[in-house]
């Protein structure tokens, strides 16, 4: 996430040189040079302000998807790596992540189910889906 908030510093940084249209009136047109600066300019604004949105919407969008990583914490719960240090020594921390992205998870029942799991040495070596009976 500092990665985004130094983006998003850098581009707020960025200046965009508004020239209101009675300041383009007050250029003589008149001359061929003068028209092209007056194009460069107005081709520069346009071309920055449609970079800011870019990034912009880049920003809002890796917001939007990161916002919700709380599952991935609640993983750790289930990392078989992590079985054995987890019967001795409950990961709290993990099951509270886990009820607070969870809500409708029963706090006494999971944490229950999850020593039951914890302590049992044939779910140590099981990776992947295991039928339950």
């Amino acid at each position: 996430m500092y990665l985004l908030q130094e983006l998003e510093t850098n581009i707020q940084k960025e200046n965009i040189h508004t020239i209101r249209d009675s300041e383009l009136d007050d250029i003589d047109v008149s001359h061929s040079r003068k028209r092209r600066k007056v194009d460069e300019i107005t081709s520069y604004i346009s071309t920055t302000v449609q970079a800011k949105e870019v990034c912009g919407t880049i920003i809002s969008k890796i917001k939007r998807r990161f916002s919700f990583t709380g599952h991935l914490e609640v993983a750790n719960l289930f990392s078989v790596e992590n079985f054995e240090v987890y019967s001795s020594n409950f990961p709290i921390q993990h099951l509270d992540s886990a009820i607070s992205t969870f809500p409708f998870l029963d706090r006494k029942k999971f944490k229950t189910e999850l020593e039951v799991i914890y302590r049992r040495t044939d779910f140590r070596d099981v990776f992947g889906a295991v039928y339950v009976y």
